[in-house]
């Protein structure tokens, strides 16, 4: 009778013992390179989210310049700063849009007078000409902010437009 208990001691003991630094370092090596790839993930994640919202909101800007054109029978006007990451609102109130963080400009192919290039709508919301205003993000991702000449017709694409 002796036998079994010395044996079954010994079992607990085992069981007692707990984990090696080995096994604790094995995994928290594995903790520390997950987190690293989701946390590549997020930024990835967050910087294509910014890059959205800023053409998303460049073009919302853009429509509205567009209907108030068209609603109060008057001329509108933008302004793009290539140089400074912002556009400016001129009417009804004067402001300044600043693109979101991490977010610039690559190009904008309106013709630049100046530091700034400008972009008009008449009265019927017709703009003076079509263009586009191309945004990338710090990874190299791209939206085009596309405005279709005479009609007007603005939007959001990951291509590159053809002209």
């Amino acid at each position: 009778m002796g036998t079994g208990l010395k044996k079954k001691k010994k079992d607990l003991d085992k069981a007692v013992m707990g984990f090696t630094i080995v096994e604790i370092m094995a995994v928290l090596a594995l903790f520390l390179i997950l987190s690293a790839g989701a946390v590549t993930l997020f930024t990835r994640t967050m910087a294509s989210y910014r890059l959205q919202q800023t053409a998303d909101q460049m073009a919302w800007e853009i429509r509205t310049q567009q209907q108030e054109a068209i609603a109060y029978g008057s001329a509108r006007q933008m302004e793009f700063f290539l140089f400074g990451n912002y556009y400016q609102i001129m009417e009804p109130e004067y402001r300044n849009v600043f693109l979101l963080p991490g977010i610039e400009y690559v190009y904008i192919s309106f013709p630049p007078t100046g530091y700034r290039s400008l972009l008009k709508f008449n009265a019927s919301g017709c703009p003076d000409r079509g263009g586009t205003i191309a945004l990338k993000n710090k990874y190299g991702k791209h939206r085009y902010v596309i405005i279709s000449p005479v009609v007007g017709r603005i939007r959001i694409s990951e291509v590159r437009p053809a002209n």
